[in-house]
């Protein structure tokens, strides 16, 4: 009987295999064949609509043969587990030899989800370990027939079994879905090498159980802590994989999990992982933007056939932003809202096999990230659901979305700046706003998107179908975009280009906008919504959209019969078949304005030789000039070629509005002394006084300053903006600058986005980015890497808004110094947000000197992440940059100075609040404050306080038992502030 028991619970154990397999229908069969099975499956499985019963009865069949193949697996275990050895012996390992099989068949799981072996559970690679063997007698054999015959009975139970469940399958909704699985071309599976006995076997070693770390997952307990111990010890491990066990429901808050990991490393959820239900449960000293972040990974795998659930009712009920509800009605919706799943600069990436549903905001979202395989997955969440987006990817290249569900509240999939080489296959989506390109140009940025394949897809009930939409006043580029074999069932706007975006009724008319041409629309056919047009193209004034294309597209109505015509607008392009329905606005050809070019003045028709040696600051000259004359013009800077440019200015009193600078090419500075003499060292390239000035591109300004970095005397900025209106700096590279990189200098209406900045740590004086007398800026989504401050903030400067920044190695982010030379300084509404911090010495800072007066206040510094920064948070009033300073008793005042949401690992000491003894700190808030000494540090300094009062709030580590509480002006306003 022990080795009946034996047998039989092995082979039950496969047995509840192959029933997972049958549950999952046809598709988990079939994800299991080889390649060369699945490409000739498909031959047959990718004809259209007429085709379905035919591949539905193909997919069933190799359905069935997989499944037979499941049971032979499991009829070699049973011979397997009757190697010759005696009945006793077998009844004392009866025990042993069932826990060590299934810790071998939930390694086995793990690695067959991760393709180091297929799917066949051959014995000899199962090694439950040396069993004692001896001749089989004629017992044994006789034995063998019974059991054999005793388990084919017990599979015909379990076949009854299968037969009433399976017959219910044919019911499911989204069935199709998968009518027309491929392999996704160019993204095939990695197999990674398993560590052990050369390939054949896994060790316990590598996966590590949430509960083996304190995880309760009782839906109740915070299992935080467990899961970020359980994260270190599996992301330190080749190949280990940090296992979510099926079963239970596990609470965590947000976290940031932390790379690079070892090879091969896998997030394995079998259970249920949700946040804190709603807004008010969430921890005050968490982001409310995100809740799983994984940053700086490579070759990581997130799988499962677990949940991540997102628990986003009580945030779409937020009463922040109104959107669309059912019969015209309008209801409320998320401000901040958190993210589920991010990843942050991560290459090498694979998400598979899981379901995320019910996030408060975008469900996954992929931002500057390389090589990404999305295959199976499904997104769920109500269709009046605000801002849940299913997939959204910005700043990301090399990715692929395939065999996947979606239905959600908004975009199935929204693709941001800066995207390219995107193929998305085989994917359901709706109810849904469809599958979007955009939108990009937002606050006059730039946006560059191209290489966006989608094919193969269905979209259902949606408000939009494949969609471009941007807004007015960006710039860039959307090129190289195909829409092939797409069905729409139900759709509103089936095919639309909208470069009017706008999310309210005050959104005025610009003149430049993100250029779209290229796009193609092939085999696109189905049923729209009658209540808007099945094909509408409203295309910018200013930059029409060119090469349109379109081919066998037949849209009808999904009611009546009347047939809606299409819209266009400034829309180029042609036909390649006849259409339903037909479209006749759109225009044959080219636009003018990309033909004739008649506003484009490219600096090489100037005479400039473009050779990186030869000097061509006359013909820069000369090209502005021209350019001078026409609003909304160009001046070109070419790729693919070099400029040497001395001190140059680019006046604008009596220019026309709306200039782009487009440098594309290398502009470098001169080395040669002697091309700055007769300049005042006050800039090198400098665009003065002008309104919608525009400074844009992929190309990079070079301002070799080697050779006056460690010099006493003042040297130039590489690019100075002064008394401007309207200015937008995007996309470029600055670097090697003489001193500060970017400089602003009494502006008005700023933005920095998507620009990269760097020199080496020890150049003197390179601020990345320095402010002065300026007001309403915006500086977003960049790199700084510099020698000094990354951002400078300098008197005269409010309304500043600087978030999603990338710091490091350089002083940080700073305001001042102010007051140097009793001067007055006054600075105020200063938002400092979303900042990564890395090696820097300072992380933010308020500095200035004695003697000084007015004040700084408004100021927030929020959702800071430090890494091995020296000093994170800094407040400097003795700051002093000679041998020796005097004490003086006037000081520039601060106050309402607000730090939450700091976190990560210092060097030096966390916090230094060093306030003026004759107008001390008021208002200062730490709020959520989490600082550990980072692994490098050798000294470590307690947190410091001199004269510097305001309110502890949420945890903080460490503890600042130093600030005081309280006014310290006792009711009056100090005579500093008063000059302001």
């Amino acid at each position: 009987m022990g080795v009946i028991f034996c047998v039989c619970r092995n082979y039950v154990g496969i047995q509840l295999e192959v029933e997972k397999v049958q549950s999952r229908g046809p598709i988990a069969a079939l994800k299991r064949v080889s390649v060369s099975e699945r490409g000739s499956l498909m031959a047959a499985a990718e004809l259209r609509e007429a085709n379905d019963t035919r591949k539905k009865y193909s997919l069933e069949a190799h359905y069935r043969r997989s499944v037979s193949h499941h049971r032979m697996s499991a009829m070699k275990l049973i011979v397997f587990c009757l190697i010759p050895h005696s009945v006793k012996q077998e009844e004392n390992l009866i025990t042993d030899q069932s826990v060590t099989f299934n810790k071998r068949l939930q390694q086995i799981k793990i690695r067959r989800s991760r393709n180091e072996f297929p799917f066949e559970l051959d014995p000899k690679r199962v090694n439950l370990g040396k069993l004692p063997t001896r001749d089989m007698g004629v017992a044994n054999a006789t034995l063998l027939v019974l059991i054999i015959v005793f388990c084919s009975l017990l599979e015909a139970s379990f076949v009854l079994g299968r037969v009433h469940r399976h017959s219910k399958k044919h019911h499911d909704p989204d069935s199709g879905l998968y009518g027309s699985i491929s392999q996704p071309p160019g993204y095939p599976p990695s197999e990674s090498p398993i560590p052990g006995d050369g390939g054949n076997s896994s060790s316990d070693s590598s996966i590590f159980d949430v509960r083996s770390f304190g995880a309760v997952g009782d839906c109740v307990t915070d299992d935080t802590s467990a899961f970020r111990s359980a994260w270190e010890a599996a992301c330190k491990t080749e190949y280990g994989v940090l296992l979510v066990p099926s079963g239970y429901t596990f609470t965590i808050t947000s976290t940031i999990f932390s790379g690079p990991c070892r090879n091969g490393f896998v997030f394995q959820v079998d259970g249920v992982l949700m946040p804190p239900d709603g807004p008010d449960n969430w921890p005050k000293e968490d982001s409310p933007r995100q809740w799983l972040v994984f940053y700086r990974m490579d070759g990581m795998t997130l799988q499962g056939e677990g949940v991540i659930e997102g628990n986003g009712q009580k945030w779409w009920d937020l009463p922040c932003k109104p959107h669309r509800g059912p019969n015209g009605s309008t209801l409320h919706g998320p401000c901040d809202s958190p993210v589920a799943v991010r990843f942050f600069e991560s290459s090498n990436l694979t998400l598979r096999n899981i379901r995320i549903q019910n996030s408060p905001q975008f469900h996954v979202k992929f931002d500057a990230c390389d090589s990404v395989l999305i295959d199976s997955v499904s997104i769920s969440s109500p269709a009046l659901s605000p801002n849940t987006d299913g997939i959204h990817i910005q700043d990301s290249k090399y990715v692929g979305i395939y065999n996947s569900l979606i239905r959600n509240g908004d975009d199935c999939i929204s693709i941001g700046p800066g995207c390219s080489d995107v193929d998305i296959q085989n994917v359901t989506c709706g109810p849904s706003h469809g599958i979007s390109i955009g939108s990009l140009g937002y606050q006059h940025s730039l946006a560059c998107v191209s290489n966006i394949s989608v094919s193969n897809s269905v979209i259902r009930n949606s408000d939009n179908g494949v969609r471009i939409k941007t807004w007015q006043g960006g710039m860039g580029t959307v090129r190289s975009i195909t829409f092939t074999n797409v069905f729409m069932e139900n759709v509103r706007n089936c095919i639309i280009i909208d470069q009017y975006y706008c999310l309210s009724k005050e959104c005025r008319n610009q003149t430049s906008a993100v250029q779209v041409a290229d796009v193609a629309y092939r085999n696109i056919k189905g049923t729209y919504d009658v209540r808007s047009p099945p094909i509408h193209f409203a295309c910018s004034d200013a930059m029409p959209c060119a090469n349109i294309t379109l081919g066998e597209v037949e849209l009808l109505p999904a009611e009546g019969e009347m047939v809606a015509d299409p819209f266009c607008w400034n829309t180029y392009g042609g036909l390649e078949t006849l259409t339903i329905p037909p479209i006749s606005c759109l225009q044959d050809g080219a636009p003018l304005s990309l033909t004739e070019g008649e506003k484009v003045f490219n600096v090489v028709q100037f005479g400039a030789a473009a050779n990186g040696v030869t000097d061509d600051t006359k013909a820069f000259q000369s090209a502005w000039a021209a350019a001078c004359k026409v609003a909304g013009s160009t001046v070109l800077v070419p790729a693919k070629h070099e400029f040497l440019v001395g001190p140059i200015s680019f006046p604008g009193p009596y220019c026309q509005p709306n200039i782009n600078f487009q440098v594309d090419g290398i502009i470098y500075a001169p080395i040669d002394r002697k091309a700055w003499r007769g300049f005042e060292l006050l800039q090198w390239i400098q665009f003065t006084k002008l309104r919608g000035i525009t400074v844009t591109g992929q190309g990079t300004i070079d301002g070799r300053g080697s050779a006056w970095w460690g010099e006493s005397k003042t040297q130039d900025p590489a690019l100075r903006f002064y008394g401007s209106f309207d200015v937008s700096v995007s996309g470029i590279t600055i670097q090697n600058s003489p001193q500060c990189h970017l400089k602003f200098d009494s502006c008005t209406g700023v933005t920095v986005t998507n620009v990269s900045i760097s020199s080496p740590a020890t150049s003197a004086n390179t601020d990345g980015i320095h402010l002065q007398n300026s007001k309403n800026v915006l500086l977003h989504h960049s790199k700084l890497a510099c020698g000094d401050d990354c951002v400078s903030i300098q008197t005269g400067s409010s309304n500043i808004n600087i978030r999603n920044l990338d710091c490091g190695p350089g002083h940080g982010i700073s305001i001042g110094g102010l007051g140097r030379d009793n001067t007055r300084a006054c600075v105020s509404n200063i938002t400092v947000r979303d900042i990564n911090l890395y090696g820097t010495m300072t992380g933010v800072r308020i500095k200035t000197w004695q003697g000084g007066a007015g004040w700084v206040q408004g100021v927030t510094f929020s959702n800071i992440v430090v890494s091995e920064v020296q000093f994170p948070i800094v407040i400097d009033q003795y700051y002093c940059d000679k041998a020796t300073c005097k004490n003086q008793t006037s000081a520039v005042a601060l106050a309402g100075i607000t730090y939450q949401w700091i976190r990560g690992s210092y060097t030096v000491k966390p916090v230094h609040l060093a306030c003026s003894d004759s107008v001390p700190c008021n208002g200062v808030i730490l709020n959520n404050i989490q600082l550990h000494p980072a692994q490098a540090a050798r000294r470590i300094a307690q947190p410091f306080c001199w004269r510097s009062f305001g309110i502890l709030q949420g945890p903080l580590e460490p503890p600042v038992p130093c600030l005081q509480v309280g006014n310290p002006f006792k009711g009056h306003i100090q005579s500093s502030m008063d000059m302001c």
